[in-house]
């Protein structure tokens, strides 16, 4: 005997159901015990709930004889069961593909990049921590040797991201995956915009003699407008970087390089079947000689053919559905 019955709302009306979704609210009845469970899936909507919830209510009015149960605050462990049992989130889960070496290399180096780029950032953002000068408020001070070593640290870090960005960048187009190609190259391009702009050098900035002989001394207001420039650049970098790791993470399955080439090599193999639709030819020896020297000459042959207008061999192929 069926203890429980669902009944999922659907357009105005509870319709009993063998299956349940996150997104359905559902009318659990227990036939021994006359109650009646109200269950909410986490994915149902705002309006669904409304209009579920007033139906509901009206069949507490109607339904006095039973006791009626919302599920959201505590829900018995066999009405779990039940629910167990119904609930089909087979629609949720998505089909993963396998992590072939080029996107497994994309994941590797997507990861080194990233560190790799924070890192020359560390160094672009050196200026926040330079001294302030006491005399003239709103200015930063720097000893021009130090400003010269600062551009130098900071070109070689860039240098290196964007090496590890073009590899990136060539390893991505290996993919076919769209979004990794633009990642990548939206990624090398503003690393090397960041070198550019860095190569300024002295005209980075407008930098005026400091009190001290051999330092310079730089407005605040240049100093805060050039970090505002490179965390922009960094976060349009990190958020599609971090974007395509994800997904490679969560919606890949890792398999070893013997699988990938033993599947490569599977995918090649096409089998195209052709049949023979018309064969329509002429023989040589008409006659059947089997002797060579009893063979009609090939000019009488040729002779003959234009006379009967004989059609040669002739074969048509049509690929088979």
């Amino acid at each position: 005997m069926v203890n429980y019955l669902f009944y999922v709302y659907n357009e105005g009306k509870w319709i009993e159901t063998e299956k349940i979704y996150p997104h359905d609210i559902v009318l659990i009845l227990n036939v021994i015990e006359k109650s009646i469970y109200l269950w909410i899936g986490n994915r149902s909507t705002k309006n669904l709930k409304l209009k579920a919830l007033e139906s509901y209510g009206n069949l507490i009015s109607k339904f006095p004889n039973f006791k009626f149960q919302e599920t959201e605050s505590s829900i018995p462990i066999e009405i779990q069961l039940e629910i167990d049992k119904k609930l089909d989130l087979s629609f949720e889960q998505t089909k993963k593909i396998d992590r072939t070496p080029d996107l497994f290399l994309f994941l590797v180096l997507g990861i080194i990049s990233i560190i790799s780029i924070l890192i020359s950032v560390g160094f672009m953002i050196n200026p926040l921590f330079w001294q302030k000068s006491i005399e003239y408020k709103g200015y930063f001070l720097i000893k021009e040797s130090n400003y010269a070593i600062w551009i130098n640290n900071a070109k070689i870090s860039l240098i290196i991201s964007i090496i590890l960005f073009e590899i990136l960048l060539f390893d991505s187009i290996f993919s076919r995956k769209i979004f990794l190609i633009m990642t990548s190259f939206i990624s090398s391009l503003i690393s090397i915009g960041f070198y550019k702009y860095i190569s300024l050098n002295i005209y980075l900035f407008d930098l005026n003699p400091g009190l001290v002989s051999g330092s310079y001394s730089i407005m605040e207001s240049e100093i805060y407008w050039y970090l505002f420039l490179i965390i922009l650049g960094l976060i349009v970098i990190l958020i599609p970087m971090g974007i395509s790791i994800k997904a490679i993470i969560t919606d890949t399955i890792p398999i070893s390089f013997k699988e990938w080439k033993i599947k490569r090599k599977r995918s090649k193999i096409t089998l195209e079947k052709f049949s023979i639709i018309t064969h329509e030819t002429s023989f040589i020896n008409k006659q059947g000689k089997s002797n060579p020297n009893e063979l009609i000459p090939p000019e009488v042959l040729i002779e003959e053919k234009n006379k009967t207008k004989e059609k040669e061999v002739k074969i048509d192929l049509k690929p088979l559905d």
